[in-house]
């Protein structure tokens, strides 16, 4: 039982991936390869969850509702009165950002039908699906966030290697570096829309400094209820709480310096 389930995603993958080569009629450069086999994993996830989908008891968002949710929690970023400019540039980052996420989830789900002895996975959408994302964090947080240095590159590579328990696999790092690359350049187009919000900042802990202390804050001032309703709200102060003191000691450091 184990056995085909293993080789049906792999087989299936595999298939696609033959069948798109096949129709082109020039050689394939291995760069475009494997961005079409992570665009062909993430959407063989994505059927495999959409048949799973009607039997689950708790619901699981669709991309579009998602995309939604995490472009709310980043609005405040964006300051008191973002231009529709700001604003549909940061939905194209959001719906970047989803993708990203979704395709180191695909490349997860792929490597536990693998080798299922090496990945922990409860669940065909991973952990914290319905979360605050995979930047949030590091946007707050990360004194690098954005960095155009090539070490920053590796390091988030090997951040999402050991998060995802992918460093043992050897057949998929180039998948796993192309990611990495994606998200390294996705955190360089985040901090451009800042820095034209914010131009006299050049650093992100000065640009998290710009942002209004009511848009950071757990509890909204009582003359600016929050925008976030329900759900979305309690995630928003779950996030905040969890990460307080990353944030504190980041404002510490920045000082000591």
């Amino acid at each position: 039982m184990e056995g085909r389930a293993v080789s049906h995603f792999d087989a299936r993958l595999q298939q696609r991936l033959q069948d798109v080569m096949r129709s082109m009629e020039y050689p394939i450069p291995e760069e475009r390869e494997t961005e079409w086999r992570v665009a062909l994993r993430t959407d063989l996830w994505k059927e495999d969850i959409d048949e799973i989908r009607p039997f689950r008891c708790e619901e699981i968002l669709t991309t579009n509702q998602r995309q939604a949710e995490q472009l709310e929690l980043r609005m405040p970023l964006l300051g008191n009165q973002p231009s529709e400019e700001w604003v549909s540039e940061l939905e194209t980052l959001v719906e970047t950002e989803v993708w990203l996420d979704d395709s180191y989830r695909a490349l997860r789900w792929h490597v536990y039908h693998l080798y299922p002895w090496l990945i922990e996975y409860k669940c065909i959408e991973g952990e914290d699906y319905d979360g605050p994302g995979l930047l949030l964090d590091t946007i707050e947080t990360c004194l690098w966030f954005g960095d155009t240095d090539i070490a920053h590159f590796w390091s988030i590579r090997a951040e999402r290697a050991d998060n995802w328990d992918l460093t043992e696999i050897d057949a998929i790092q180039p998948d796993l570096s192309f990611l990495a690359n994606r998200e390294w350049e996705l955190e360089q187009d985040y901090v451009c829309l800042f820095q034209r919000i914010t131009p006299h900042v050049s650093d992100m802990m000065g640009l998290m400094d710009c942002i209004p202390p009511e848009a950071l804050s757990l509890v909204p001032p009582p003359q600016q209820p929050s925008l976030l309703s329900g759900n979305l709200e309690h995630k928003r102060q779950d996030y905040y709480r969890n990460s307080f003191s990353v944030e504190v000691y980041s404002v510490t450091l920045k000082k000591e310096m």
